[in-house]
């Protein structure tokens, strides 16, 4: 169980109230958006959004919401990045607490040798055991060829019927009009399913 409570705050901007908010609580660990339905809402969403990304204070998710009944099973794609490993523990808590499955899949090149192949299986098992100290035994390992990681993701997605996607943003500058970056903007438009966006914080 989670203790809420709701709170009024002023700013100068929605970001700006937000900011100000989190620089006088240091327990904030995660700031948790939902995106909005309306085109028009999105443009202001995206500069308050950016501001508080820039802010480097804490974690920032943004939930793409498709509906979400209840969660069974969770697809994390791994790409080793800064961000991906936040997704990847925040998939382990949620997973533990609604006795969910995870799929952690990594894409590789569909020409890519066995050798080469073993060798990203390696990868993926070092970065999911350095994240959460092993293997879970609610957690699968997958590599998946394609030919681009966005395709090859979404692909995925309509083989199995998953209740949620959380992936880790692109490791760079945020950018308004795209803030999590090409290949997360087009696994949100492919999917039916809710996607979870994270983006672990980096000092300014």
């Amino acid at each position: 169980n989670v203790p809420m409570y709701s709170k009024t705050v002023t700013g100068a901007s929605v970001a700006n109230g937000i900011i100000d908010e989190m620089k006088g609580d240091n327990n904030v660990r995660l700031m948790l958006f939902k995106w909005p339905v309306s085109e028009q809402e999105q443009v202001a969403f995206g500069e308050n959004l950016d501001a508080i990304i820039r802010s480097g204070l804490t974690n920032v998710g943004v939930l793409f919401d498709r509906g979400i009944d209840r969660i069974e099973d969770i697809l994390v794609p791994v790409g080793g990045g800064l961000h991906c490993k936040l997704a990847i523990q925040l998939a382990e808590d949620l997973a533990e607490a609604d006795h969910a499955t995870i799929d952690f899949v990594r894409v590789v090149d569909k020409d890519l040798d066995e050798e080469l192949y073993e060798d990203e299986m390696a990868f993926l098992q070092e970065v999911v055991m350095t994240q959460l100290g092993n293997i879970p035994g609610n957690a699968n390992l997958q590599i998946v060829r394609g030919e681009d990681p966005a395709n090859a993701i979404v692909a995925e997605t309509q083989d199995r019927d998953y209740d949620l996607i959380i992936i880790g943003s692109y490791e760079g500058q945020a950018n308004p009009a795209m803030p999590f970056g090409e290949i997360v903007e087009r696994v949100v438009k492919g999917s039916s399913a809710s996607v979870l966006v994270l983006r672990q914080h980096e000092s300014p």
